[in-house]
């Protein structure tokens, strides 16, 4: 038998924003805030950034980056 979360009155989940979507929800309230330069300082450049108080677990942040593709040729790979 399957346990189904949506009926399971002991099941807990938290659920955190991106920081892509949090960006988003920011830029929204500065539309309506009519405040033009607030959103840009809040949503960071990179969507790999990790929040400052995230704690340090020993995951490695560069590992869910694609690598970067190899060419499938080379002339001499050893030269």
């Amino acid at each position: 038998m399957a346990i189904d979360p949506k009926h399971d009155p002991h099941a807990h989940f938290v659920v955190k924003p991106l920081p892509s979507q949090v960006g988003k929800a920011a830029r929204a309230g500065a539309r309506a805030d009519a405040r033009p330069g607030a959103a840009e300082m809040s949503c960071p450049a990179d969507p790999f950034l990790r929040a400052a108080n995230e704690d340090d677990d020993g995951y490695d942040p560069y590992s869910d980056r694609p690598a970067r593709p190899e060419p499938f040729f080379q002339e001499d790979p050893w030269a």
